[in-house]
């Protein structure tokens, strides 16, 4: 039978954890059974360490070591561990052998777990890339190959930030606290037509099947977009269409997105028509 003089409390603290002069990030690994992994970015190593269910250190050992310290890692899927480093760079490593798969540099920098408005691993649902925003620019990178695509456009005063890959949400905090829920529209970096983009709009943002949306003459191509989904669909929509000279009305139940053609003397061609078309406000 164990008594309080049998169990000695011990504590470690995260700025002295085996002999490490710092611990920027922690993140979940495997579970089997009762026991789970956990990953430490402990100065330039990267170290895993298994628990049993009630708290018990199982083991502890170095998966793989980096000339520069790290600051933040990622569990991907397969078992694999992406990590990015002080130095603008983010590598991959097999979470069985500790082979680094690749090392690439990002545009970027993570900060140190002080100063980071990144949230953490398991408060993030991070499917295929890493959302970083920083100065008004989204970088989303790829985990499994470390290509790094952007959007400008992005909030340039967040501060704390999480991601949601499953739904492409992301969940920011505004300088005054305020909690804020943003659609971001990615892909591959390719172009993709603006019409394609409003009529994805109204019906995922405003309830339109996609029968009851319509775009005449919008043959322009984004690359994406940022939205403050706070807005409604429909201010958003108006937001969107204002610089390309789009009108936006409803016809017969229907939401119309359509610009006007001119020719080389300026004389209109196609007009809203005079009964039926509702001009949105």
């Amino acid at each position: 039978m164990l008594t309080v003089d049998d169990i000695t409390p011990v504590y470690q603290s995260g700025t002295g954890w085996e002999g490490y002069s710092s611990i920027q990030c922690v993140t979940p690994g495997a579970v089997r059974g009762s026991d789970a992994d956990f990953y430490f970015c402990a100065d330039g190593d990267l170290v895993k360490v298994t628990f049993a269910s009630q708290g018990q250190l199982l083991a502890t050992s170095v998966l793989a070591s980096f000339s520069d310290d790290l600051r933040y890692a990622i569990y991907d899927d397969d078992g694999d561990i992406v990590v990015w480093t002080d130095a603008g760079t983010v590598s991959r490593v097999d979470g069985s052998t500790g082979a680094v798969e690749y090392t690439k540099t990002v545009p970027y920098q993570i900060e140190t777990i002080a100063l980071r408005d990144l949230g953490a691993p398991d408060l993030q649902r991070l499917t295929e890339e890493l959302y970083f925003t920083t100065g008004g620019t989204s970088y989303f990178t790829d985990l499994k190959t470390g290509l790094t695509r952007s959007i400008t456009g992005a909030d340039a005063s967040v501060n704390a930030f999480f991601y949601d890959g499953v739904t492409d949400t992301g969940i920011t905090k505004t300088t005054l606290s305020q909690p804020r829920r943003i659609r971001l529209v990615t892909g591959t970096g390719d172009s993709r037509l603006l019409s394609d983009f409003l009529e994805d709009l109204m019906v995922h943002g405003a309830g339109f099947d996609a029968s009851e949306v319509a775009t005449e003459n919008i043959d322009d191509e984004i690359q994406g977009a940022v939205i403050d989904i706070t807005a409604s669909a429909r201010d958003i929509a108006r937001s969107i269409i204002e610089p390309y000279s789009i009108a936006m009305f409803e016809r017969a139940g229907a939401i119309v997105f359509k610009r006007a053609l001119t020719d080389a003397s300026f004389a209109v061609d196609q007009s809203i028509a005079s009964a039926g078309d509702l001009v949105d406000e």
